[in-house]
This record gives C-alpha cells, sequence and structure tokens, in this order.
C-alpha cells in the first residue's frame, strides 16, 4: 500500500532532508491497511528505503534521470510493506509533479 505525505517543497530538499523526513512521518504515521488487526493503529516502522528513477519532463531519457529515495515502512501488527510516498512522486507515474488527489 502506498502513503502519499507532504514531504518537502523540492526534490532537491528532499533528498537532503531524507532521514529526518522519514523519522518525523515514521512517528505519526500508522497503517492503512484496512485488516490491520490494531484497526489503523499499528506504528509503523523503516523497513528499507529503495531508489525510485524519476524524470522532471515527459522526455525520459537516461541523462535527465534521477533517484529519488522512497521509504518503505512495515506495520508490527499486521506485518505489511507500506510505501511512503513525497506528495511530488505520483503514485505509478515516471516524472514527478504534486499529488492532487489522495490516493
Amino acid at each position: 500500500m502506498l502513503i502519499v505525505a507532504p514531504m518537502a517543497p523540492t526534490v532537491e530538499a528532499y533528498r537532503q532532508q531524507f532521514p529526518d523526513l522519514v523519522d518525523a512521518h515514521l512517528r505519526v504515521a500508522r497503517c492503512p491497511n484496512p485488516l490491520c488487526p490494531l484497526k489503523g493503529a499499528g506504528p509503523l516502522t523503516l523497513h528499507q528505503v529503495r531508489g525510485r528513477a524519476a524524470w522532471e519532463t515527459a522526455e525520459r531519457n537516461d541523462q535527465a534521470a534521477q533517484r529519488v529515495p522512497v521509504a518503505r515502512c512495515r506495520c508490527a501488527a499486521c506485518r505489511m510493506t507500506h510505501a511512503l510516498l513525497p506528495d511530488f512522486l505520483a503514485p505509478f507515474a515516471a516524472t514527478w509533479s504534486r499529488c492532487t488527489r489522495a490516493c
């Protein structure tokens, strides 16, 4: 499951503040899984960090690609893994722009 969260105004600011931003969100984030035994109250912990390729424009050439870190977190209660996605990366899209709707 995806958790889309406002994190930083720019990609560069997000990269520089990544550890602090993830830590702040994990303190307040709760499991979005409707089948979680704690009914969405399960605390999340950092599970791993993955890089995601993103392009600023629709022209997807290799030189313009940037790696953006995406935190993956796990619920202790249901053991499900969730991606903590910054709001400038639209889910399942290759380019970045602010997410305009709830996912």
